[in-house]
This record gives structure tokens, C-alpha cells and sequence, in this order.
């Protein structure tokens, strides 16, 4: 087995045992990967998840489940567990990471973006994190009608593609995007457009509404991701 030291987040822990764990962690190398923690719970202050660090681990050749040997948090990120609205966040957001991308697959583009959590922008990094989780995994969807290209006003995104009212057609898998909702989304795609752009409570519930409706359209099943119904409560 080789030893490997990496940046990494690890995002979630599975009990399995009284005393061990499995670990499942993101880094920009490895992309996403399990560990087996043999003494998670160990520490009576637990362990400190969605803190970014340095892991070291033993890489197993036969096997997708990986020895965790240690995680040094970066302090500089210890906001994150002490701010409720950004470790909210990012719980929902790798919530959407864990069912878009496989074990071994991962977005460098999105670890940047992990990092750039603070308490005035948490709600325009989790949108844009998401677009762009969306844009790499390959679900993403036009910001266009898909029949006449018209690109404003009210839609609606059925099986990944979006219609505009004259295009559109009755669907029990329709999603509505409101024509201020189809602006938002588009500023995601030209960087000067999206750098002045504030989004409020309200808009951001708004998206995320589509993001999580467009997630169940796109792996079949309704309430796929159970930290966005949480989130609703909290918000």
C-alpha cells in the first residue's frame, strides 16, 4: 500500500463500528474517495467535517476503501463549522456533489470553489458551485428554448431541456423557471455579468428549487437529496 498526503475535505462519516468510521472525502488530486477511519470516535471532540486540510492515507491497489492514517484542518477555515449558514451550505452542496459524481470522479474547478465560503457571499458561491457541478458532471441544461432558442421570459425544464410558453408542452415533469429566475441562471455563464450580480433569500430559494427539482428529473426519483428538504426547514 502507498502512502498518500493530499488537500482534501472530508464531508461525511458513516459509523461502522462503535469505535471506526467510514469517510467519504473530496480532494482535487483524487477527486472523490472512501477512507476507513479505525478510530473515528476515539476523540471525544468527534471529528470536524467540511474543514478543508491535508489527509494522509494508505491507497489500497484492490480496493476502493482506503486506510485513513491522519487530517490536519486548516485553521483558517474554522468559520465554516462556527457560521450556520455557510455549514448548512455545504452540507446541501455536497449533498448534490455525492450523487453526481462517482467514486474517483471529481471537479478541480470545484475545490476552488469549496475555499471560497466567508459570510457575505455564501449564497452566490453555493448557486455557482452547483451550476457548475451541474456544467462538469454533463446534466446540465440550455439556457435556451430548445425548440425556437428564445432565451427570456418564463419557461419551463422538462427532461433537461427548457420551452418557452409558445414552445412548451403539458408535462407532469415540467419545471417552471420564472423569466427573473432564467436571467439569474444566465449570469452564471458570463463572468463580468455574474461578478456584479447579489442574489437575496428569495432568489436563491428559487434556483435551488430548480437545481433540486432538475437533480430528481435527472436520476429518476423524487427527494433525492434529503439536505435540501432540511435546508427548506432551516432557511
Amino acid at each position: 500500500m502507498k502512502e498518500i498526503t493530499t488537500s482534501a475535505i472530508i464531508y461525511r462519516i458513516y459509523k461502522y463500528s462503535d469505535r471506526s468510521a467510514v469517510a467519504m472525502a473530496f480532494s482535487p488530486e483524487f477527486g472523490k474517495f472512501k477512507l476507513f477511519m479505525p478510530r473515528a470516535y476515539s476523540s471525544k471532540s468527534g471529528f470536524m467535517t467540511f474543514i478543508p486540510g491535508t489527509v494522509t492515507f494508505q491507497m489500497k491497489d484492490n480496493s476502493d476503501l482506503h486506510k485513513f492514517i491522519s487530517f490536519a484542518h486548516e485553521p483558517s477555515y474554522y468559520p465554516y463549522t462556527q457560521t450556520p449558514d455557510i455549514i448548512m451550505r455545504l452540507h446541501l452542496l455536497f449533498d448534490f456533489f455525492d450523487h453526481l459524481y462517482a467514486v474517483g470522479q471529481g471537479c478541480k474547478v470545484f475545490w476552488q470553489l469549496c475555499l471560497k465560503f466567508d459570510e457575505g457571499n455564501y449564497r452566490k458561491v453555493l448557486l455557482y458551485s452547483i451550476y457548475r457541478l451541474l456544467i462538469d458532471s454533463g446534466v446540465n441544461f440550455h439556457l435556451a428554448c430548445s425548440r425556437c432558442g428564445a432565451d427570456s421570459g418564463d419557461m419551463t425544464l422538462i427532461g433537461g431541456e427548457l420551452f418557452c410558453t409558445k414552445c412548451g408542452r403539458h408535462d407532469k415533469r415540467a419545471i417552471a423557471i420564472s423569466g427573473g429566475a432564467l436571467e439569474r441562471l444566465q449570469t452564471f455563464a458570463d463572468n463580468d455579468k455574474f461578478r456584479e450580480t447579489e442574489f437575496d433569500r428569495d432568489e436563491e430559494l428559487e434556483l435551488l428549487a430548480i437545481f433540486n427539482s432538475h437533480i430528481d428529473s435527472v436520476l429518476g426519483k423524487a427527494g433525492v437529496l434529503k439536505s435540501y428538504n432540511v435546508f427548506m426547514e432551516v432557511v
